[in-house]
């Protein structure tokens, strides 16, 4: 019997192995619009299609779709690995994805209530995208309510990588006030996803440049940059995903933004970022549903001319090591005690700050008088900071920080966003 067992499963296995062979032995090459391609991709071309999407659906599992240089005015849905890639011609080099003549849409099968322009979903393979401009401008929506989000390039439960892409103008026409345009978003709460962000250029988005999020979502977001419209964040990892975040750049997330935010996240590492001219340089806290932030490590990181912290946390057993913090308003680092950044209690007890240097600021390191177990190290290099420990839940008079209130009614909404597809 137990013979008999092991030759089925034998025979299962080569069928599956079979059948995988044979699904991407059929892979090819297809290119979208005209152009010769580059010394890179000189293999075959099997198909020549008008518009990205047509290429794809003719696409064999495990395909690469090379894009000419032109500009293309569609939604693009991927539920099948492959590569999708923009090449150079000649002397051009953008292939430039724009809303379709009637704008974009949430598109139809339920898979998400936002509007992307590159969609891949449920994928069980990888899916890598480069290369590629995705531009939403003349979008044509004019609400805050629907879709969700306006999205550049979004990965839902799909593995892969996404590098060299432009993504601007995600936001809402004739106001910066939604805050629902993400350049970037990688989800994976129902299938596995390892995905790697790199080397992207994200503008002119009024929330968030990248969103990371999901419980089974393992994402490195590295070498990215980031111009962002008031009250945006460069990059927030969210929801339990497992990340790393590294040498990243980040300007612009004034009106309570911020370079980089951690939330409802643990042991993640963020390290070697370069982050100026935000309100809050880091941000560690957690919206009402996730846990707390904790056990993340924050190190590295040159922050400067924030107009609130240079890094604040709500958060427990953090680490805030070998961080350079210039020029900020409050605080080099604040370590809070609720309500936090949505008006939510949350505490910051038992983290380690030290061999930080800071430089400038009413508050080298300002503490709750709320939070306990703290440890503030002795090796912390503070300089022109009026006051280098200071327990108390604000110093200096700033019109930044007597917006928190404003800061919370603006979150809100975009925290009801994040819980959904």
């Amino acid at each position: 019997m137990r013979n008999i067992r092991r030759t089925m499963l034998a025979t299962l296995a080569i069928t599956v192995l079979a059948a995988l062979t044979a699904q991407f032995a059929a892979a090819s090459t297809l290119r979208v619009g005209i152009c010769a391609v580059g010394e890179d991709d000189k293999e075959h071309i099997s198909g020549h299609y008008s518009t990205i999407q047509a290429a794809v659906n003719a696409a064999a599992p495990g395909s690469k779709v090379l894009v000419c240089p032109g500009t293309y005015p569609e939604q693009v849905e991927i539920t099948k690995p492959l590569t999708l890639k923009g090449v150079s011609s000649g002397n051009s080099g953008a292939a430039v994805v724009v809303p379709p003549p009637g704008g974009l849409i949430v598109p139809l099968g339920g898979f998400t209530v936002s509007a992307p322009q590159i969609f891949a979903h449920d994928v069980a393979g990888q899916v890598n995208v480069s290369n590629i401009t995705v531009d939403a401008a003349n979008n044509k929506i004019t609400n805050c309510s629907s879709p969700s989000f306006i999205i550049g390039v979004y990965l839902l439960n799909a593995a892969g990588t996404i590098e060299n892409v432009v993504a601007r103008n995600q936001n809402t026409l004739g106001t910066s006030s939604c805050f629902n345009g993400v350049g970037i978003r990688v989800y994976g709460d129902a299938i596995p996803s390892d995905v790697t962000v790199r080397d992207n250029t994200v503008s002119a988005f009024d929330s968030m440049g990248i969103l990371a999020q999901g419980t089974v979502e393992t994402a490195t977001i590295h070498d990215n940059s980031f111009t962002g419209d008031p009250g945006s964040v460069g990059i927030m990892i969210f929801g339990g995903v497992i990340t790393t975040v590294s040498d990243n750049s980040a300007t612009g997330g004034t009106s309570g933004g911020a370079g980089i935010n951690v939330n409802g996240v643990q042991y993640a590492v963020v390290t070697n970022n370069h982050l100026s001219g935000n309100d809050y340089g880091i941000q560690v806290f957690a919206q009402q549903g996730e846990p707390n932030s904790d056990n993340n490590t924050i190190t590295k990181n040159e922050i400067a001319s924030s107009a609130v912290d240079g890094i604040d946390v709500c958060g427990d057993y953090n680490r805030i090591a070998g961080n350079t913090i210039s020029g900020s308003t409050q605080s080099g680092v604040n370590l809070v005690t609720g309500p936090n950044f949505y008006g939510l209690p949350c505490t910051s007890n038992d983290n380690t700050v030290n061999d930080n240097a800071i430089n400038g600021a009413c508050a080298g390191v300002l503490v709750d008088p709320a939070a306990s177990g703290n440890v503030i190290g002795d090796d912390n290099k503070m300089f022109n900071a009026v006051n280098l420990q200071l327990t108390g839940t604000t110093c200096a008079v700033s019109p930044k920080i007597a917006a928190r209130s404003l800061r919370t009614a603006r979150a809100l909404p975009v925290s009801h966003r994040l819980a959904v597809r």
